[in-house]
């Protein structure tokens, strides 16, 4: 019988895995979160309404037309979670390489994390996350906290304690709301989480 895995060594795996993916968004978040999910010894999304990726959210454009838009990751009356992957900053090329080969073309609008425009790109994912909130059906209760994620590197957390969700502000504090990923390997990181 193969002895159980050390909590810690479960975190240094999941740390290793996750800290230098390179895929897209779209590719990784949700095996990502549930992986996160077992790391922390919560249940997994069960696609029930109540706990599902991909949360269906009918938007009435200006102008009046309704389309449909999706959360990333929902849980009724806990949480809606918006996640984005950016890039990290880019090492020098390898001389050698690049006269073998072409370097590869860099994305247009690149974010890089650690930058001004990617603190941009993260709290335009918190606006994204918060309009989710308050577009929800009367009859559904407010999400308490808002999530966001940048996969395999930090996760972002917001909190509104009256539950009428109308006044997300960074929790536990605006310095401590930016958890990096290495953080996980603290016991009261995962406890927060």
């Amino acid at each position: 019988m193969p002895a159980p895995v050390s909590p810690t060594a479960s975190i240094d795996a999941f740390l290793t895995r996750w800290s230098n993916v390179h895929a897209s968004e779209r590719a990784i978040s949700q095996s990502f979160l549930n992986e996160l999910c077992d790391l922390l010894g919560v249940p997994r999304p069960d696609n029930s309404e109540a706990y599902q990726f991909e949360r269906p959210m009918s938007v009435v454009q200006p102008g009046g037309k309704r389309t449909t838009k999706f959360v990333d990751l929902f849980k009724r009356g806990c949480f809606v979670l918006e996640a984005k992957k950016y890039d990290e900053d880019p090492a020098e090329p390898d001389e050698l390489a690049l006269l073998v080969e072409e370097p590869p073309a860099a994305r247009k609008n690149k974010i890089i994390r650690g930058t001004e425009r990617w603190d941009d790109a993260m709290l335009r994912a918190f606006l994204q996350a918060e309009r989710y909130a308050h577009r929800l059906p009367n009859d559904e209760p407010a999400p308490v906290f808002l999530i966001i994620v940048d996969v395999g590197h930090v996760i972002e957390l917001y909190a509104d304690f009256s539950q009428k969700g109308r006044n997300y502000v960074a929790f536990p504090d605006s310095r401590a709301r930016r958890i990096p990923l290495a953080d996980l390997a603290k016991p009261q990181t995962c406890e927060t989480l």
